[in-house]
């Protein structure tokens, strides 16, 4: 500010009030930081400056110096805490539970050992021969069906194998080569 100016009016809230009010500090001068001024010492000469100054000194000591601006920024931002932290707990436990029901729909970890490794990927390689071989011989094993597994046209299984069967036998007599057999015969027997 220019001399023979003062922000007394500003500071104690009258000519624009804020919820929070006005803290009025005298910051290090350009001359100040030049000369490597610390920040102890700027504060020493802010206290002075307070202190002896004409219009600031008959102020309420609590309106002034980075001291008192310290302590109300402390205030706001514990406040601002207290009243914060439970929904930011709260939204980290949701995104702890979520990451961990996403973890679980992955399946078990990967194993770290080479030897565990080789039985995994032995178990992996035994269970596809085995769901070939079924395929292949006509055997239905509901555990080893996999959502998923629809093909292109949403057909999947006993539901394509019918679904072929009425076309190929469509040409002949105009007949039906499946009307013997429920859906429950066709499953059984693929």
């Amino acid at each position: 500010m220019d001399k023979g100016t003062n922000a007394k009016r500003m500071i104690e809230g009258k000519d624009i009030a804020l919820r929070l009010g006005f803290i009025g500090i005298k910051n290090r001068s350009q001359q100040d930081i030049i000369d490597r001024i610390t920040v102890k010492k700027a504060q020493e000469k802010e206290q002075l400056y307070f202190g002896t100054h004409p219009v600031y000194s008959s102020m309420p000591q609590s309106l002034l110096g980075i001291g008192n601006l310290t302590t109300k920024l402390t205030k706001i931002l514990f406040t601002h805490i207290k009243f914060t932290l439970p929904e930011i707990m709260k939204e980290i436990r949701d995104k702890a539970r979520e990451t961990e029901d996403d973890l679980r729909d992955l399946g078990p970890e990967m194993p770290n050992k080479d030897t565990e490794k080789m039985q995994l990927l032995w178990n992996m390689v035994t269970e596809f021969i085995q769901t070939y071989k079924n395929t292949i011989s006509g055997r239905y094993d509901a555990k080893r069906s996999y959502v998923g597994n629809e093909s292109a046209s949403g057909l999947s299984g006993g539901a394509k194998i019918k679904s072929n069967f009425y076309m190929l036998y469509q040409e002949f007599d105009g007949g039906n080569a499946c009307d013997e057999y429920s859906d429950d015969h066709i499953q059984k027997a693929i």
